[in-house]
């Protein structure tokens, strides 16, 4: 007597989407705060140190309304401030971009104060000097920086 009786327990544990359940319980488990550390390395990179895809990486901040992913702008405002500390320390202005730093951790799709946008076209976006001009730069650029944040 030959046995008609259908297995009905599943041979994979992948659903429709092609995704397995391990790896779905794996993005579940990523939260804000877990995320948020690996924020200053690239995505790849990052999806990497989690053990999880990018894709899936991708979806989870889709899902908590991480529209795109921080690196380039945190790297831009840690550049700026060892910029300014090259420049000459001012207190006022590391303030505000470490304070503005820790808010692009907190919220990565926040927008720059619009000081911070112009002290990074200030110093990012500046002519190249030749040598004999580098100290006239210099004195521009600590000029820019008196008007940007002390007229804005």
């Amino acid at each position: 007597m030959s046995s008609n009786i259908i297995n009905t327990t599943p041979c994979n544990t992948e659903d429709r989407s092609g995704a397995s359940s391990s790896s779905k319980l794996r993005a579940k488990m990523l939260s804000l705060e877990t995320i948020s550390q690996y924020f200053y390395m690239p995505m790849a990179q990052a999806a990497e140190e989690m053990n999880v895809s990018v894709t899936t990486l991708k979806k989870r901040c889709r899902e908590l309304r991480i529209k795109r992913w921080p690196n380039r702008k945190l790297y831009s405002l840690k550049n700026l401030e060892k910029c300014i500390q090259e420049f000459g320390k001012n207190e006022e202005e590391l303030e505000l971009l470490e304070k503005e730093r820790k808010l692009v951790e907190e919220v990565p799709d926040l927008q720059l104060e619009e000081k911070t946008k112009r002290l990074r076209r200030l110093i990012f976006k500046r002519p190249k000097a030749a040598p004999d001009q580098k100290q006239l730069l210099l004195d521009s650029l600590v000029i820019g920086l008196l008007y940007v944040f002390r007229f804005c």
